[in-house]
């Protein structure tokens, strides 16, 4: 699980650098504060997945605050991008989804029968809106 944590990391850190060098940074939250939403939405996720999950945690209490931090900042970060690289921001979200359900599954023991076809279908979408947001 920690080496999977860290590759994801690795495209979250990515993410977040494509994101805010696209993106209109703080200005873009002030011009239209519709998208302050957004990034709270974004935030209230992570800080709610991280108390829901705190107890199952243990050793990995550390790895999974860095990850969940890169994240709702990835997210975050979308939502200052322009409206024509709108799929990336759905692209986001659904990532955050996928890994939301997968948390579930690892930490919680949450699983039912479409809980892989949920997270790898969230997932696949999460890539594709990003790769059609830069390819469009």
């Amino acid at each position: 699980l920690p080496a999977g944590l860290a590759a994801f990391l690795a495209a979250h850190i990515a993410y977040i650098w494509l994101f805010v060098h696209d993106g209109g940074g703080r200005a873009a939250l002030v011009a239209e504060p519709v998208r302050t939403l957004g990034v709270a939405a974004a935030l209230a996720a992570g800080v709610t997945m991280l108390a829901w999950l705190w107890s199952a945690l243990g050793r990995l209490r550390g790895p999974v605050i860095v990850y969940v931090v890169a994240l709702c900042a990835m997210t975050a970060a979308s939502f200052t991008l322009p409206y024509r690289l709108w799929p990336a921001m759905a692209g986001a979200v659904a990532f955050t989804a996928s890994d939301a359900i997968l948390s579930a599954e690892l930490f919680k023991g949450l699983k039912t029968p479409w809980t892989p076809y949920a997270i790898w279908g969230l997932y696949y979408l999460a890539q594709a809106l990003i790769v059609w947001a830069y390819l469009s």
